[in-house]
């Protein structure tokens, strides 16, 4: 098994992602790409207090938000949402760190 280090060279990405942007930098770079039509974006809730997530079509409704540590069922919310998945779709686990194509 091989392992790298790196961070996206956008400072923005960068800073305000986590483990240096990488994840958010291959999403921009896949919908950049074409190669995917859906991810999966959070948005923090401030009435429940808890990070929701949201289907999104492009880079430009992605919404960088760190590290999320609180159970969020995303199998659930892809079964109830499938009907707003257009094309390849691809989402982070936002706290453990495996990535998952479907």
């Amino acid at each position: 098994m091989k392992s790298y280090i790196g961070y996206s060279t956008n400072s923005d990405i960068r800073y305000k992602a986590t483990s240096g942007g990488i994840g958010t930098t291959i999403i921009k770079w896949l919908f950049d790409n074409k190669l995917i039509g859906t991810s999966i974006s959070f948005e923090f809730d401030p009435i429940t207090l808890r990070y929701v997530p949201k289907i999104i079509h492009s880079f430009d409704e992605y919404q960088i938000c760190g590290s999320i540590y609180q159970e969020i069922d995303l199998i659930g919310f892809v079964k109830s949402h499938q009907n707003e998945i257009k094309g390849t779709l691809r989402f982070t686990l936002p706290n453990q760190g495996h990535k998952i194509n479907l």
